[in-house]
């Protein structure tokens, strides 16, 4: 039985030449020349190692790989940034990490250019032969287009991953078929510090009462560093995850209880003037018997941290609220206060003032 293939539609060849990138999928190797070794790079967690190299013991190898719709590297219409010598370097990107990787040239009068891309750990491919890559980053010339090229400037790319590791395979060409030119590069790793494993075992109960203001003495000294999460779930939302570093010290809880129709307003006030503490409240169903980090999902959480100016994002001895209220159903509602930027000592009062809706 004869297969027939399936051409590309007419629409998809003409946005990918718009693009500059290749439909293909073929991954023949290619008989030319071709990188035939990757100096290996050992990188160091939250730090940048530096390397020195020159692309002379390089070699000009074809480009059409590299604008591959399944590499997507750069664009054929850039390829006299890429038609000089390449040499090629290898390092290993872990998980919950991001890499930065930043090429100078030591002459001011040579024009270098950098690409990178991540493939799956046991992949072997170099260029030209990469029949696809993950992701790929490149970096060559500059944005005036009266001025396209950049010789003696910084080129800059940045890859990350998130559950998998992977190999990466960095590239150093020479523009406009340059052959000679030695370089510095940079290899930044940025490595996501482990979450902590820290877990809240009983929450302090809180006796609210009607329309009137409950005040509580609490520290963040016997607390515990948790996961975070469970917050910027979508079925908890309770503060994203960008926001962390104003939950990442010391937890402690209490829980009280809204009835139908009122609202809780809770106020936390650090006694120090210099400690910087966070809250958070969620609403949960009256049988509940989670404490974060094991919340699955709220009814509605509330969070206060720091300020809104940018320029000041946190929030030093200043109080923090959040206001909770009921309709029809009564709920459980479960404070905590966090200490920010890691702290995990500090004392508080925090105050509960329950509304009663006529």
């Amino acid at each position: 039985m004869t297969r027939s293939r399936i051409a590309p539609s007419p629409r998809s060849l003409v946005l990918a030449a718009l693009a500059g990138f290749a439909l293909t999928t073929t991954a023949a190797a290619h008989a030319g020349p071709a990188i035939t070794k990757a100096t290996a790079v050992a990188t160091k967690d939250n730090a940048v190692v530096k390397v020195e190299g020159a692309i002379d013991a390089g070699v000009q190898i074809p480009l059409d790989w590299a604008s591959k719709s399944n590499v997507a590297c750069f664009p054929a219409t850039k390829n006299d940034h890429f038609d000089g010598n390449h040499v090629a370097f290898e390092t290993a990107l872990p998980p919950q990490s991001e890499m930065v990787i930043r090429l100078i040239p030591k002459d001011p009068k040579a024009d270098l250019s950098l690409y990178a891309y991540q493939v799956s750990t046991t992949s072997k491919d170099l260029p030209p032969n990469v029949p696809s890559a993950t992701s790929c980053e490149a970096s060559y010339g500059t944005k005036n287009l009266n001025a396209p090229y950049n010789p003696g400037g910084t080129e800059t790319v940045k890859l990350n991953a998130t559950t998998n590791p992977y190999r990466v395979v960095i590239g150093v060409a020479g523009a406009q078929k340059l052959k000679k030119g030695s370089f510095t590069l940079e290899v930044e790793l940025k490595v996501a510090a482990a979450a902590p494993t820290g877990k809240l075992t009983s929450a302090t109960a809180i006796q609210a009462k009607e329309n009137a203001t409950v005040k509580l003495e609490g520290t963040i000294d016997p607390g515990a560093k948790i996961a975070l999460d469970w917050a910027a779930k979508s079925s908890v939302a309770c503060f994203p995850a960008t926001k962390n570093d104003h939950f990442d010290g010391n937890h402690v809880v209490f829980e009280t209880a809204i009835p139908p129709y009122s609202d809780l307003m809770i106020r936390l006030v650090p006694k120090d003037p210099t400690l910087d503490l966070s809250l958070y409240a969620l609403e949960l169903g009256t049988t509940s018997k989670e404490l974060p980090p094991d919340v699955n999902s709220a009814v509605t959480c509330e969070a206060s941290y720091g300020t809104k100016k940018l320029s000041e994002p946190y929030n030093p001895g200043q109080p923090e609220a959040v206001k909770n209220n009921a309709l029809k159903n009564p709920y459980r509602v479960l404070i905590g206060v966090a200490g920010a930027k890691k702290i995990d000592k500090g004392a508080f009062t925090l105050e509960v003032e329950h509304k009663a809706k006529k």
